[in-house]
Parts: C-alpha cells; structure tokens; sequence
C-alpha cells in the first residue's frame, strides 16, 4: 500500500501547518525541526499547538496558540 499525500495548502491562520488529502480524508500536518519532520492530526488547532510544544522542545518562542511563560509575565507586568 502506497503512501499517497497529496499537498492542499498552508493554513491562513498558523505557522508551520499544512493541509494534505489522503484519498477521500482531509489531515492537517504540523511541521517540526529543520529535516521537515511532523505528525499529522484531524484539526488545524491540534497542528498547531503540536508545532508550538516541538518550538518549546527547541527552547524557541511558540508561535501559534500557547504561549511562553516569560511572555505572560511580562503582560500582567503594570
């Protein structure tokens, strides 16, 4: 049996989110690290927290939905 993705679009709403078709299904695939690895999920929003967990991994800022601790303080900060 094949693998057989086919590439629809890149989200509008999220950074390293993809939208690919498997035969008849639709699977949103969240990108992580350099090689282009990433994990495919049924939500455009598990994409993207799955991406901003793999920035936090790599010490880097989340860019989608959660976000770092270090930057909430400095938003409740007066």
């Amino acid at each position: 049996m094949a693998f057989d993705a086919k590439w629809i679009k890149t989200s509008d709403r999220y950074k390293y989110v993809q939208m690919y078709r498997f035969g008849k299904k639709m699977m949103w695939r969240g990108l992580a690290g350099k090689k282009g690895y990433g994990k495919y999920f049924s939500t455009e929003r598990e994409a993207a927290i799955y991406v901003d967990k793999q920035l936090i991994e790599q010490r880097k800022e989340p860019v989608n939905i959660l976000v770092s601790i270090n930057k909430s303080r400095k938003d409740n900060a007066v």
